[in-house]
């Protein structure tokens, strides 16, 4: 029968081979409700065999390979409110390039990309000039967990050595060693709670640094 196939094949988790069976058995019975509980079932089953794999690529930062699987799952199911709850959550926790959604509401010898660093171009961050103390001041309001960025020497400046500090609510919370002839490099910085962060330069020598690719989660 319909119900004993359906049941076989939500035993084996094929849930959209299932609903592909159940679907056809209403179309002749459209009001059985045995057929009609089994697929409610198998659709609730399917969702959360969905979100478990949403969760095992946000694990590994995936956030568009989440997406995409949560959006294919909502062109079959566009109803479900588990999908639907889960595919915003991935929006939300996606991570935001800072210069997105803010810019420094105080700032010395800052300049926005593009810049160049390693012979690769960067278009989503900045570089702070190093001659003398330069800064960039940026307003979280505690609305995020974790900044990530690359830092890196920019080419054509001055081939000296420089420290970054980060400052979070005048607490450093990273010194990070800028090194002339060294690779860009990437940093993540826990600003949980934090209102204010300061990318900070002690100034001396003249090189630039670039901070490039800043996201905040």
């Amino acid at each position: 029968s319909v119900l004993d196939l359906a049941n076989q094949l939500k035993d084996e988790e094929d849930y959209l081979k299932a609903i592909d069976k159940l679907d056809a058995g209403l179309e002749i019975i459209s009001d059985d409700p045995e057929m009609t509980v089994l697929r409610g079932q198998c659709e609730a089953l399917y969702a959360i065999n969905v979100v478990a794999r949403a969760d095992a690529l946000l694990d590994e930062k995936d956030y568009e390979g989440a997406s995409s699987l949560l959006n294919e799952a909502l062109a079959v199911f566009p109803g479900n409110e588990v999908l639907i709850d889960k595919a915003n959550k991935v929006e939300e926790s996606r991570p935001k390039y800072l210069l997105d959604i803010m810019e420094p509401f105080e700032k010395v010898y800052y300049e926005k990309s593009p810049l160049i660093m390693g012979g690769n171009t960067y278009d989503h961050g900045f570089s702070l000039h190093n001659s003398f103390e330069s800064y960039a001041y940026f307003q979280l309001n505690g609305q995020y967990d974790t900044l990530e960025f690359d830092f890196g020497h920019v080419d054509g400046s001055a081939m000296k050595n420089a420290t970054l500090y980060i400052i979070l609510d005048d607490v450093t919370v990273a010194e990070i060693s800028g090194k002339a002839n060294g690779a860009v490099e990437h940093y993540s910085v826990n600003v949980a709670g934090g209102s204010v962060v300061q990318f900070y330069f002690p100034g001396g020598w003249g090189p630039k640094y670039g901070i490039v690719n800043v996201t905040v989660q």
